[in-house]
């Protein structure tokens, strides 16, 4: 590829905004994370509670939704 067509194909690009990338890590992010802690919980399936951010029937999931902070850290 030499220089002019490197330029056009630079030129050609689109670039996503910062907000965007911002509102599809919102559901993203989520996902992913209550995918991990399925895979965790092999054994029962999971009943989620959308609105409360935890899970109906495991409790042992809902651990894992949350960091334990060392003492003397909260959030």
């Amino acid at each position: 590829m030499n220089e002019i067509e490197h330029k056009k194909t630079i030129s050609r690009r689109k670039f996503i905004s910062a907000s965007t990338l911002a509102a599809f890590s919102f559901f993203y992010i989520p996902a992913r994370l209550l995918g991990m802690v399925a895979i965790r919980m092999k054994v029962q399936p999971l009943e989620r509670d959308a609105e409360n951010l935890k899970f109906r029937n495991n409790n042992e999931a809902n651990e894992l939704l949350h960091i334990k902070y060392r003492d003397g850290w909260t959030l």
